[in-house]
């Protein structure tokens, strides 16, 4: 059963110094493996850029990492002053959850905005 704690507890990969979350595996797998694209975790899951109908889910994120799948890396929040600069573990690093959302929309938004700006 999907849970924001089952979604998101970074335990997957096969490099144990970057942990991969539920989230973001099923999101990849999704992509090709769904007819909808709905990943197991969609619930707990948002876009990163400031207007959602520029996701770029088919881009690269980080050189190698879809962006489909890179929404799995920091769960669903609202987004505010105080909860993007909040501190997140994303790919294995703690970042503030603004910079995550940032360097993703920068490779994963076609306006490059995210909903941290």
């Amino acid at each position: 059963e999907p849970s924001l704690e089952t979604c998101f507890e970074p335990k997957f990969g096969l490099d144990p110094s970057e942990p991969v979350t539920a989230a973001s595996l099923t999101e990849f797998m999704a992509q090709s493996c769904c007819e909808d694209q709905s990943g197991f975790c969609d619930n707990y899951t948002q876009s990163f850029c400031a207007n959602p109908e520029t996701f770029l889910p088919q881009e690269m994120f980080d050189g190698d990492f879809p962006c489909k799948a890179a929404i799995g890396v920091v769960a669903k929040f609202e987004p505010s002053k105080e909860t993007c600069v909040e501190e997140v573990v994303a790919r294995g690093k703690v970042v503030s959850r603004g910079m995550a959302m940032h360097f993703a929309a920068a490779s994963c938004c076609s306006d490059m905005a995210s909903i941290c700006s």
